[in-house]
């Protein structure tokens, strides 16, 4: 019931403007009362579907380091429960009346989606830092998208004090389909690959241990995005594989195993579509 009602929110101009509008406003009216914490940083990734991509290895580097040992981290999951390496007082529920405290309260927001969550929060005070979770240029974004598309358009695109990507193409690209200022990019990186330039046959089996992979079968990883915001009758992007993914299971199976890894909007369609076959992980 949550997801049928945040997808009509999200899909419906005239019900998400008055969503928008109405706790917009509420949330900057609290904000004026609540102080900010200059040593605060919440994380967000996929909207609190995971603890992954950069805004992980952001965190994990800021554990590290005894200069930042005064850095208050609090990560926002959809089922805090479900990550209990964290510490409890790191972990808030997100989408609840403690995570707007959180989001109003923390000096930096740091997410490779969104802290917002659909509202314009007023961030005069806070640092809205953006790590793109994917590359630009493969599919359509923002206004770029065909006018039929609708569903997702820009409502208004949430502008992020700082936005990390890849390279060249991507800023000139994003800075078009989010009509964002070309300075708020910074052509670094991403700090999830970082970890690519020291990988090691320890680490590859290390890896396939804690995925439940045969040591001795070879991995092939496919990760699909979704393509134009094409949506169902259930508000799941559609998307096909291309692969007949039996037939692939009758031919490799033996030597491989195929993991699969979606957009995290297309994730449960994907895992729906599953059968017992070659791809038998999906993170």
């Amino acid at each position: 019931m949550k997801r049928w009602i945040k997808n009509i929110v999200k899909n419906n101009k005239i019900i998400y403007t008055l969503y928008n509008k109405i706790f917009s406003g509420i949330l900057n009216f609290i904000g004026l009362f609540v102080k900010i914490d200059k040593k605060q940083a919440l994380f967000v990734v996929y909207g609190g579907k995971r603890y992954d991509d950069s805004p992980r290895f952001i965190y994990e580097y800021i554990k590290k380091q005894p200069e930042y040992q005064d850095i208050k981290c609090i990560w926002a999951f959809i089922k805090p429960e479900e990550f209990n390496f964290l510490p409890e007082d790191e972990k808030v529920k997100i989408d609840t009346i403690k995570y707007y405290k959180m989001v109003l309260k923390s000096k930096y927001w740091i997410t490779n989606s969104s802290v917002q969550r659909g509202l314009n929060i007023s961030k005069k005070r806070h640092v809205d830092v953006l790590l793109q979770h994917g590359m630009a240029g493969i599919k359509k974004l923002g206004t770029d998208i065909d006018t039929q598309n609708q569903s997702f358009k820009l409502k208004k695109q949430e502008q992020f004090d700082m936005i990390f990507i890849e390279g060249k193409r991507e800023k000139d690209i994003l800075t078009k389909a989010w009509q964002v200022e070309p300075q708020r990019f910074y052509l670094t990186g991403l700090p999830r690959n970082d970890e690519l330039y020291n990988i090691n046959k320890e680490k590859v089996l290390e890896v396939k241990q804690k995925l439940g992979v045969p040591l001795n079968k070879k991995v092939i990883l496919y990760a699909p995005t979704f393509r134009e915001f094409y949506l169902d009758s259930s508000f799941d992007n559609i998307i096909k594989s291309p692969f007949d993914f039996e037939k692939l299971n009758q031919e490799l199976s033996n030597e491989y195993v195929m993991i699969v890894t979606a957009h995290y909007q297309v994730g449960k369609l994907l895992r729906n579509t599953r059968k017992k076959s070659i791809y038998n992980k999906c993170i």
